[in-house]
């Protein structure tokens, strides 16, 4: 049976409930999930009826012995076992293709909804506590559906029935009037169940709360495990190179201790259940009334055999029930984890009616944008870029140039529209990146990253990355043009060759040239080059600057850069620094005009002897 994948709440842009969440995807399937819990009604009641047909067998054989009427009850009871047996795991079968495809969907639901949140969502949710919820988190949902779910409804429909059935006893004409009050006949079955009932059910609800802060650290401290792994997974090179492999073990038992330590408390009010009390003294009152009927004639051995049968079959929920409530409420805290994710309000918004018509080749201006980054729930409170203006003309070379922290990277970051200014506008020919989709933006933007990253799988897939459905010919032609093609042919499956995580299976500069390889196939009208030259040898980087001079004509691009060759050659510069313009302008102009510029552009290597030349000949460097 298969279902096609669905979302789980109605629309994505709506806040959910944990409780609406975790019946939302059963609902989807509601013929599989009424079927379900019908066929979980009747294997209830196949499982109690033969505690009925005891007694009335073993009336039946103390009256006319291995009668014919007794080998008929002998028989159902026995087609009653059979028949359960089979409900039993057809109910299973029911409840677990349901809740397996509401794993799958809630699953790719979370990985679609972290698709389309902005960065600052991930500035804000650390990786690996999405990675805990999206598998951990999720799977023990699942589990509070099934078997949780199922068993507790088993559960309840047994005490339903057992209600009901006890009811009828004290119907009997013998126990009418056997005990009264002021005149008037105690149903005493009935009171038993009226009250015994409810105290059960609400002592077992006040059980089933106090799982809730146990289950969510529980949770949290898993999300600490797995944050510590995944650390020292990443980063064993470090962990090698610093002989802290003792540290990182004893880091890791001591939250694995903690850890630990909540999964027997956890244990521990599984084994001790304070209703069971409650059930117990149900069935020991019923025992001695039904006693008591007995030895006055007014019930046969036969009822009561049935009666204490019934009860006896509910102490089953003594040993299921606290597992089944425990599940349910821990499953309950973990969908809560997965809800305030889910409900994570982006500050970045997508039009609701696109611009049109849109010339990406021209002028891009920053008015007045300053851009605080997020931390936590919070802005960080310092400004990445403070009231940043200037003119990019469509078409330009642009270097952007400054000191570590200046606010380069955050000023690529913006183009993509990977944040939206926190004042201020970005507008390309007059038109601002707010009316224009994400989407839109970086089919159209394209990016070539200082920290490279590379996915793990084949070159070919990894150089496609930016462009569905590319050609094996343009995928080698843009390697060609990256200076990447060369040493790809060499490897042992060339261009099928299987890459490491990140990539680092190569060395710096192959990475690199992957990664523009990457942004020339994408052809983007906008390229955006963060110190993109920096990892390769003097002969590799000028073949990429060739290819990069191929590359971006016919575009505008903005390289971040201390390379003196790139400056050179811009048609503007931009010096940023402390997330504010200091000055703009081409390379003759602020040689002449900009003391800060002068500085950097002094202390880049080849500068010194440029300057000398100019000199000499009188000119300007």
């Amino acid at each position: 049976m298969k279902w096609r994948t669905v979302a789980l709440t109605e629309n994505s842009s709506k806040t959910t409930s944990a409780a609406r969440y975790m019946l939302a995807g059963l609902l989807r399937h509601k013929g599989a999930i009424v079927a379900a819990t019908l066929l979980t009604g009747i294997s209830a009641f196949l499982m109690t009826m033969p505690n009925v047909l005891m007694g009335s067998a073993i009336d039946e054989l103390t009256v006319s012995g291995l009668s014919s009427r007794f080998m008929f009850y002998v028989w159902t009871i026995t087609g009653l076992a059979v028949t359960y047996m089979l409900m039993y795991f057809l109910v299973g079968y029911v409840w677990a293709i349901v809740t397996l495809a509401w794993e799958r969907d809630a699953r790719q639901e979370f990985f679609e909804k972290i698709q389309e949140f902005s960065m600052a969502f991930h500035d804000t949710v650390d990786s690996k506590r999405m990675l805990s919820v999206a598998m951990q988190d999720i799977s023990w949902v699942r589990f509070s559906l099934n078997p949780a779910l199922r068993n507790l409804i088993s559960g309840l429909s047994s005490m339903l029935i057992t209600g009901i059935l006890l009811v009828s006893y004290d119907r009997a004409p013998g126990l009418t009037g056997l005990v009264t009050l002021a005149g008037i006949s105690l149903p005493i079955f009935t009171l038993i169940m009226a009250i015994g009932a409810p105290v059960y059910l609400a002592f077992a609800y006040r059980y089933a709360n106090t799982v809730e802060p146990v289950r969510r650290a529980r949770s949290e401290t898993m999300e600490k495990l797995t944050s510590v792994a995944q650390g020292v997974f990443a980063g064993i090179e470090v962990v090698r190179a610093f002989g802290a492999e003792d540290k990182e073990k004893a880091k890791f038992q001591n939250v694995s201790e903690k850890y630990a330590d909540i999964v027997a408390r956890e244990g521990r009010l599984a084994a001790f259940y304070p209703p069971a009390v409650v059930l117990i003294a149900m069935t020991a009152t019923a025992f001695l009334y039904g006693a008591y009927a007995v030895m006055l004639g007014a019930m046969s051995v036969g009822d009561l055999t049935s009666i204490i049968g019934l009860l006896f079959s509910l102490e089953f929920l003594n040993f299921q029930l606290p597992r089944m409530l425990l599940m349910l409420r821990a499953g309950y805290v973990n969908a809560q984890r997965i809800v305030d994710i889910l409900n994570w309000k982006d500050p970045l918004v997508e039009p609701e009616e696109e611009a049109s018509g849109i010339n990406w080749l021209g002028d891009i201006v920053f008015d007045h944008v300053s851009f605080q980054y997020t931390t936590g729930s919070r802005k960080s409170g310092h400004y990445a870029l403070k009231d940043f203006t200037v003119t990019i003309p469509g078409g330009s070379r642009v270097a952007l140039i400054g000191g570590p922290g200046g606010g380069k990277s955050t000023v690529l970051k913006l183009l993509l529209r990977f944040y939206d200014p926190t004042e201020g506008t970005i507008s390309i020919d007059g038109v601002g990146l707010q009316r224009i989709r994400t989407k839109t933006i970086r089919d159209a933007v394209g990016l070539v990253e200082q920290d490279i990253f590379l996915f793990r799988g084949t070159i070919r897939e990894n150089i496609a990355f930016g462009r569905k459905g590319a050609t094996d010919e343009e995928i080698i032609e843009a390697a060609k043009r990256a200076q990447a093609h060369e040493f790809i042919v060499q490897l042992p499956k060339g261009y099928d060759t299987v890459i490491g995580e990140r990539g680092m299976t190569l060395s710096g500069g192959q990475r690199q040239r992957l990664a523009i390889a990457r942004a020339i196939l994408q052809d983007p009208k906008i390229l955006l080059l963060d110190d993109s030259v920096s990892a390769v040898d003097a002969e590799t980087e000028f073949h990429l600057r060739k290819a990069l001079d191929e590359v971006m004509k016919g575009r505008t691009s903005i390289t971040v850069t201390q390379r003196l060759r790139t400056l050179l050659e811009s048609d503007l510069i931009i010096i940023v620094d402390r997330g504010r313009l200091v000055a703009s302008g081409s390379h003759e102009e602020l040689i002449r005009t900009s003391e800060h510029y002068r500085r950097i552009f002094e202390r880049l290597p080849g500068a010194q002897a440029m300057i000398r030349r100019a000199v000499l000949s009188g000119g300007v460097a």
